[in-house]
């Protein structure tokens, strides 16, 4: 079948203003994610550190903790600690460290600076790609579906005991 060159080049067009739209589009914000500490032995208590550059009419408003399979030790998937999510494909399969997400007090929602803590009682032994994820919301409208998430990969490892 032969395409006509006026859909190519409508095609063409439009794929080209979206992608110029897309790439232009600012970043308004920085989220920046540190866990101390970085190497620990299982049991000690995982701190994250969250910073975040926000204008003026923007709140951070929860955060949630979660890792995919592949990224993690074996096994980690087993504790009672950490909610399993299956997926047919296991590369997507997750587990979450905070099994429901945290939502944050409303006085905290235009803090810059937070900090969260996470229980690593019987963590199995390797490195670990933790994704920090944050909800940053319209100031003026949180209740209007202003949603922007934010993803920060953190590595830590949990090293054996003496």
């Amino acid at each position: 079948m032969n395409t006509p060159r006026w859909m190519k080049w409508m095609v063409s067009g439009c794929l080209a203003g979206w992608l110029g739209m897309v790439a232009a589009a600012p970043v308004d914000s920085e989220v920046e994610v540190k866990a101390e500490p970085a190497e620990f032995k299982a049991g000690t208590e995982l701190v994250f550190k969250v910073k975040v550059a926000l204008p003026a009419d923007k709140i951070l408003t929860m955060f949630h903790v979660y890792a995919y399979l592949p990224e993690i030790p074996s096994g980690m998937d087993k504790l009672s600690a950490v909610e399993l999510h299956p997926n047919s494909d296991p590369k997507w399969s997750a587990v979450w460290f905070t099994v429901k997400p945290f939502w944050l007090p409303q006085a905290d929602w235009s803090k810059q600076e937070h900090v969260f803590k996470l229980k690593t009682e019987d963590w199995p032994v390797g490195d670990y790609r933790l994704l920090f994820k944050v909800l940053l919301r319209d100031k003026v409208r949180p209740e209007v579906k202003t949603d922007r998430y934010v993803v920060v990969p953190v590595m830590v490892t949990v090293v054996p005991a003496a």
